[in-house]
């Protein structure tokens, strides 16, 4: 991907997984917590959106599905991919290579979804890799996507109210603030490559106005519209 341009359309993805029961018991040996091939996915989130020429950030929209039914989750992804694909957009993720898209496509091979388009094509889309991109050393000195985003100081707390109090899943709530957090630390990225704040104060007011939708209007998802940097970026716009 070339990141001194407008990038057009994107879809930032994340995903939560936990333990499948079933291929545990498959392959009882050691705990099932960090073997994440025996994982099930639990959530997904995408965020998309256009950056149009003049670097505004337009047509955002967020798209969140969890639950224990893992089948009916990756038929609503693909319909959420496939017209992505055909507006020819690039994803965006965090430690995408090594974690997300496999998973996604081991979880459609365990489901015997062969034939969705829109997961089928999602290794055929070009493809920024913050993880990697953000760090450009060996693996070891990865950090985790909440040391990262603390470092440019984004919020990434998914647990700010009790979930007694909050009718979406911890999986729910982490997948959201995640796929936003990843959408900023894509922008202050952009912003470090283009030398000019523009590309991140413009994430940040596009991000806060889609947040501050009746639909998005949640304890978890404020952090990102009452933060110091929206008042930045509008006075930096003027």
């Amino acid at each position: 991907m070339t990141l001194n341009k407008p990038l057009g359309t994107i879809a930032v993805i994340d995903i939560e997984t936990e333990p499948d029961p079933f291929a545990v018991a498959l392959a009882p040996r050691g705990g099932p917590a960090n073997r994440t091939a025996l994982h099930r996915i639990t959530a997904f989130s995408v965020l998309s959106a256009i950056e149009g020429d003049d670097s505004e950030w337009r047509a955002l929209d967020l798209q969140t599905r969890s639950g224990s039914q893992e089948y009916e989750m990756l038929f609503d992804l693909d319909a959420i991919l496939t017209p992505l694909q055909e507006a020819r957009a690039s994803v965006v993720t965090y430690n995408g290579v090594a974690h997300d898209l496999p998973a996604l496509r081991r979880r459609t091979i365990a489901n015997w979804l062969f034939a969705l388009p829109g997961l089928r094509g999602l290794a055929n889309m070009p493809h920024l890799d913050l993880m990697r991109e953000a760090t450009r050393g060996g693996r070891g000195s990865w950090p985790s996507l909440k040391d990262l985003c603390a470092s440019c100081g984004i919020p990434t707390d998914h647990q700010l109210v009790r979930a007694i109090d909050e009718e979406a899943s911890v999986a729910h709530r982490k997948c959201q603030v995640d796929v936003a957090a990843t959408f900023l630390l894509m922008a202050h990225e952009l912003s470090a490559v283009r030398g000019d704040s523009k590309t991140v104060s413009r994430a940040w007011l596009a991000l806060a106005d889609l947040l501050q939708r009746r639909t998005f209007r949640k304890p978890h998802l404020a952090q990102f519209v009452h933060h110091p940097a929206i008042e930045r970026a509008r006075a930096e716009r003027g």
